[in-house]
């Protein structure tokens, strides 16, 4: 077991893609790579493990249990003897943790064993894999009105994502980001660039948004649409869209960057999280306001 990485997936389908495409990159890279999903059964409140259905194409080996709870005791005993010699080691051997999310640590390319524990939401950890990538996010479509809608977006569609929800629960780290004013500037923005454009709304709390968004040419899409909804249907949509408005949301992210209009305009709030920099979160190209 020397020679198994194993990254750890959680939080929700965004950063599940996220850790996935670490994942892929690592194991384009010749290393022994699994993954491990126990965080979906040792916390029941944790949103879903839904990547493999909403993605049947992808390939992720998953890790035994064994495998884990090796490298878990292999990092007790390493934390305790650096606790003996009075040091803290720069770099645990067992357990590699994230530093600060949306930033590139280049050094996770040669790591050699143990568990990678963290978001790695930028696009730099999986440079140069866009189109293997994009064969595997496949989405599992199995509604016809999905199809219907995916295949006749108009030209000049734009996909507006509201994320409240849990965030309304965590104002210390998401609070006056996505701002009303924000997507009002967003919206201009978009007035500026095309002619007549249709906004397409998607949102956890549908309701709030048909309330306080009162501008033209807009479609507000409710999960009642569907025979039988799933999330990730938004971000099937949103990616189908010509251009996009993304949230402050991993969601989101991904929505925007299955986008496949080579003219797509991509506008995205200028902080992502608040009191961090998140210098390489955001994709090349894209309008920060």
């Amino acid at each position: 077991m020397e020679d198994t990485i194993i990254v750890k997936f959680k939080g929700g389908l965004g950063n599940q893609m996220f850790q996935y495409a670490l994942y892929y990159k690592l194991k384009q890279l010749g290393k022994n790579v699994k993954g491990d999903i126990s965080h979906y059964t040792l916390y029941k409140n944790s949103m879903p493990f839904s990547l493999n259905k909403a993605f049947p194409e992808i390939s992720l080996q998953y890790a035994t249990q064994e495998e884990i709870d090796y490298y878990l005791n292999k990092q007790k005993v390493r934390s305790l003897w650096d606790k003996v010699e009075g040091k803290v080691l720069a770099k645990k051997r067992y357990y590699t943790s994230e530093k600060e999310e949306g930033m590139f640590e280049k050094g996770i390319f040669k790591v050699e064993r143990g568990f990678l524990d963290g978001y790695w939401q930028t696009e730099a950890y999986f440079q140069g894999l866009r189109e293997a990538l994009l064969s595997q996010f496949q989405f599992n479509i199995d509604d016809k009105r999905l199809e219907e809608m995916g295949m006749h977006m108009p030209s000049k569609s734009v996909s507006v994502h509201v994320r409240r929800g849990d965030y309304l629960k965590f104002t210390e780290m998401y609070g006056d980001i996505c701002s009303i004013e924000y997507y009002q500037r967003a919206i201009e923005y978009f007035y500026k660039k095309l002619e007549n454009p249709i906004f397409y709304f998607f949102s956890d709390d549908i309701k709030w948004v048909k309330a306080t968004f009162k501008t033209h040419n807009c479609v507000f899409v409710e999960r009642q649409e569907f025979a039988k909804y799933s999330d990730w249907y938004d971000m099937f949509l949103m990616s189908r869209c010509q251009h996009n408005i993304v949230a402050n949301s991993s969601f989101s992210w991904w929505g925007a960057w299955l986008n496949l209009n080579i003219n797509q305009i991509v506008v995205a709030p200028k902080q992502w999280i608040n009191g961090k920099t998140t210098k390489d979160l955001w994709c090349e190209n894209w309008v920060r306001l």
